[in-house]
């Protein structure tokens, strides 16, 4: 396969099933072909494009590995540098019940070809025919392993959100920019994000009353706390504001409707005595009578 000239459609880093797509395998007979890595084993396969785009009736949905061999090893799959070309000459006519750790003979990425055990495949005692050092690709491995299940995470995460925020729609999330222009706890109005009241992380979806925009920084404080777990006016912020919200969508939406901040009529908070500041600032340096300074004058 020729992999000179790069498809118009790019699957890398896509899941498809089990498989993760890791790279572009080449082309043949005007078939794209992709490398792709198994999030079950620690195995890759190369696949035919429409194999892979129809995967919800192909194998790669069936199976893990897509084959039903022991440790998903199977005709195609790569392991290393080792690319499985077909199960050894002497087994071929065994059952399988007969046999605990057949033999595959394999093509190595050199071109060499060898008959190699299963569980030197499997537990990586042979990734190559030597034309390589083993640790180094064993330390490839792992890398490669790391990587597939931070994407393999990575996707079903965005599947669960994709699930829980479906009541979610994009006229919901126009009208809480405009009903909610800055962030409900502090009033900024830079780095805007659309927050859970309640965490999503315990099953609780985008929704009218469970919406609400916090800047990056209120976000990352809240975390995935609920507000039974927030300071006190927060909380109360939080639930106010998202329970306004709901009022607004229910209500149609009305163009009178007043944009709000934190607690609306709260915000901005009053500026404080410049005698006051003076006084805060002594007390941060340290001064000695800050501290008496600042109680007569709040007497």
């Amino acid at each position: 396969m020729s992999a000179d000239s790069y498809p118009t459609r790019d699957l890398t880093g896509k899941r498809f099933g089990w498989w993760f797509v890791v790279a572009y395998a080449g082309e043949r007979d005007g078939i794209n072909y992709w490398q792709c890595h198994c999030c079950k084993h620690v195995i890759e396969r190369v696949f035919a494009e429409p194999d892979i785009l129809k995967w919800k009736a192909d194998p790669l949905k069936k199976h893990p590995s897509g084959c039903h061999e022991p440790n998903g090893v199977a005709t195609g799959c790569i392991i290393g540098l080792w690319t499985i070309i077909e199960l050894a000459e002497h087994l071929k006519a065994e059952s399988s019940s007969d046999r605990t750790a057949p033999s595959w003979k394999c093509r190595c990425a050199c071109g060499t070809e060898r008959t190699v055990n299963e569980e030197d495949l499997t537990s990586w005692r042979t990734l190559s025919c030597g034309c390589r050092p083993q640790e180094q690709l064993r330390a490839e491995l792992r890398l490669r392993r790391e990587r597939a299940w931070q994407s393999f995470s990575k996707a079903m995460r965005r599947a669960g959100r994709r699930e829980r925020d479906s009541k979610w729609t994009t006229e919901m999330q126009q009208a809480l920019d405009t009903f909610q222009p800055a962030c409900v706890n502090c009033g900024t109005t830079d780095h805007l994000t659309t927050d859970h009241v309640r965490p999503y992380a315990r099953g609780h979806g985008l929704e009218p009353g469970n919406a609400v925009r916090l800047c990056v920084r209120c976000n990352s404080f809240k975390s995935d706390r609920g507000p039974s777990e927030l300071p006190p006016e927060m909380a109360r912020r939080l639930e106010t504001a998202a329970a306004r919200f709901k009022e607004f969508w229910e209500g149609g939406c009305p163009a009178t409707a007043v944009s709000e901040g934190p607690a609306a009529a709260e915000w901005p908070p009053p500026a404080l005595d410049p005698a006051l500041m003076v006084l805060l600032r002594a007390l941060e340096r340290g001064g000695d009578d800050s501290v008496g300074h600042l109680a007569d004058w709040f007497e």
